[in-house]
């Protein structure tokens, strides 16, 4: 199969809206408001995190607030304290702080990020386990989560992938997107019909 037609492409994987599974929209923006835009978003990798933090800021710049966006992986942590410093640097008075990948900050990083970010802009951080900020939500997956995201990504494909979703979800620990990076490969390798 063509990179363009596997339906496990990372374009149509993007394209996957957060899927609650004890929560709603109403819950998260009446909580985000109660903690005064100060929490968050937390979970294992794969769990969503960053795709609910996406939709969130999406619902907050449709009401008028800004946000500025900083985003942390291993592979850039050399980087990291020039990123908070440029990040602090550029902030804009009355936004919204979104950071993604906040387990990656040191002590100290995380400490000059938020005592130089204005007293009054919110701070919304995705992080593997609770760190400084009151959580948000907490994300996690199941193997009906995966079974729905399979199904909504490729409808014609699921039904012979159905009977290996929980052993692929269980062989990746809960990480949805391991899990879709895996049906990419075995995908990619079906035969053309």
């Amino acid at each position: 199969m063509k990179p363009k037609d596997n339906p496990f492409r990372a374009q149509r994987i993007d394209s996957v809206r957060y899927r609650f599974l004890d929560s709603d929209w109403d819950f998260v923006r009446l909580r985000l408001h109660q903690l005064a835009y100060h929490a968050a978003i937390v979970g294992p990798e794969g769990s969503g995190k960053t795709t609910l933090q996406l939709e969130l800021a999406e619902h907050l710049r449709q009401q008028g607030r800004t946000i500025c966006w900083l985003r942390l992986r291993r592979d850039n942590r050399p980087q990291h304290a020039l990123l908070v410093t440029q990040f602090v640097d550029a902030f804009h008075p009355g936004a919204i702080a979104f950071v993604d990948g906040a387990e990656q900050l040191g002590r100290w990083q995380w400490r000059r990020l938020l005592t130089q970010l204005p007293n009054r802009s919110g701070v919304v951080i995705t992080t593997h386990s609770q760190r400084h900020l009151p959580t948000l939500l907490h994300c996690h997956t199941s193997p009906e989560l995966l079974r729905y995201i399979v199904a909504e990504l490729a409808p014609t494909i699921s039904p012979s992938l159905s009977d290996e979703l929980p052993v692929l979800y269980r062989n990746h620990r809960g990480n949805i997107r391991d899990c879709l990076r895996e049906l990419y490969d075995r995908v990619a390798e079906m035969p053309l019909s």
